[in-house]
């Protein structure tokens, strides 16, 4: 779909601070996972332990999309994969649950809404990236007359 053209769209130097707020936030989640694993859940109802469940599991696919799209894209500068490989295996998929803020339905500790507010900012950041290299993509093949591939 995007032909080798989005290695001049989405730079290598965009890729480093989003791979590593990604790294930063899953060490995070992990952290706050184990500690959580290890507490007493007792105070907790049963209702916010199915809700943090829920949102670990959003959480944990949010940062795993994006960590793999980042290698995806430096596989792609380093000539080791194209560009409908990523298109086909390593896309962010944009779900709808995974574009929506924390609903806040059932309240959760704060550190865990803190850790899935960041990662839902972080998805929405690199969703958006994707979205204008994409547009740019397809402006300036319109600009030079490029034929798109489907």
């Amino acid at each position: 779909m995007l032909g080798c053209q989005m290695t001049a769209i989405i730079s290598i130097s965009l890729l480093g601070p989003i791979y590593d707020e990604a790294i930063a936030l899953a060490l995070n989640s992990k952290e706050y996972f184990s500690y959580y694993d290890n507490m007493d859940k007792d105070f907790l109802s049963y209702m916010t332990r199915m809700q943090m469940i829920d949102e670990m599991r959003i959480l944990t696919i949010r940062l795993t999309e994006i960590v793999s799209w980042a290698f995806a894209i430096r596989a792609l500068h380093n000539n080791e994969i194209d560009a409908e490989e990523i298109d086909k295996k390593y896309r962010i998929s944009k779900d709808e649950y995974l574009l929506q803020p924390y609903a806040k339905q059932i309240p959760l500790p704060k550190e865990m809404t803190e850790l899935l507010t960041k990662s839902h900012i972080l998805y929405i950041r690199t969703s958006r990236l994707i979205d204008d290299a994409v547009k740019n993509l397809q402006i300036n093949n319109r600009r030079y007359g490029i034929a798109e591939h489907a």
